[in-house]
């Protein structure tokens, strides 16, 4: 499964509205607000490149978004049991460090039903000065995903 990161409604609105900000200065003013506003739209136009807050999961059409929660590496195995669905509490102790769980929820109205998941779980462990992947991303129910967002 791959996921893959674009650019979310609100990222194209921020954009444009920094651009027509910057454009609109440009037209209108003297010399320091026509510096200003290329300023401006210039920085609307990196947002416009940069910005991808929507993540999209191969072979789901709903569009995600990515929480990132820390556990100490002393969770693991509750943390994969309750992501396998094998226990339906998780206790979330102080103390980040080892483990580093990707959330990815939707907001789509189909999610939660048999086909649609309400979320995904991808699970990396640090090692070596990495974030290395442990298994296959989790297909989480919405009773999963708000035990991890409480």
């Amino acid at each position: 499964m791959e996921i893959t990161k674009s650019r979310s409604a609100k990222d194209w609105a921020i954009s444009l509205i920094f651009i027509v900000l910057g454009v609109v200065l440009m037209i209108a003013g003297s010399t320091s607000i026509l510096i200003l506003g290329a300023i401006v739209a210039v920085f609307g136009v990196l947002l416009l490149l940069v910005c991808r807050s929507a993540c999209h999961i191969e072979g789901n059409p709903a569009s995600y978004t990515r929480h990132s929660i820390e556990f100490s590496s002393a969770q693991k195995n509750e943390l994969v049991e309750f992501l396998a669905g094998h226990s339906t509490h998780l206790d979330k102790k102080d103390g980040a460090g080892g483990l580093l769980l990707y959330v990815y929820t939707t907001k789509d109205s189909r999610a939660g039903s048999v086909d649609v998941p309400s979320g995904y779980g991808l699970l990396y462990e640090f090692s070596q000065y990495e974030y290395v992947p442990v298994g296959e991303p989790y297909a989480l129910s919405a009773a999963q995903v708000d035990e991890l967002l409480k």
